[in-house]
């Protein structure tokens, strides 16, 4: 009975703690990070495709997009594309309104999961696009 009543209480404070965060300002945490993923995903698209048609001997080390950008222009688009792909289920988190539901807890959760991976994903390809561009410049000057 004592490991049944210390699990109701920590997931009462589990609870609490995650509906003390603001919705409103998650949501805007949340908007701001996939915004900036966005960007970052344009660029890394666009500086590939840059040294790829500047370079001679750059080559795209992932074998998908390197098929697609040998198809030019639409195969850029497509590239796009499937890089813009897996935010759509995170718009759909983003979107989703906790308030007044009985599911209030694990829309919230999910929000802050998202934001969490969002983070990490900005870092990673903060990292992939000052690395593209750090290649493109040692190369043209």
């Amino acid at each position: 009975k004592k490991i049944g009543e210390h699990y109701r209480q920590m997931y009462k404070r589990d609870e609490e703690l995650v509906k003390s965060v603001g919705i409103g300002q998650l949501n805007r945490w949340l908007l701001t990070s996939v915004s900036f993923l966005a960007i970052f995903f344009f660029l890394d698209v666009t500086t590939t495709l840059f040294a790829l048609s500047t370079m001679s001997g750059f080559v795209e080390r992932n074998i998908i997009v390197s098929r697609l950008f040998d198809r030019g222009y639409v195969g850029f688009l497509w590239a796009l594309a499937l890089k813009y792909y897996p935010l759509l289920p995170v718009a759909l988190v983003i979107h989703l309104k906790p308030t007044g539901t009985r599911f209030e807890v694990a829309i919230r959760v999910a929000k802050i999961g998202v934001l969490t991976g969002l983070t990490a994903a900005n870092l990673i390809y903060i990292f992939i696009v000052l690395n593209n561009l750090t290649v493109l410049l040692s190369v043209l000057q």
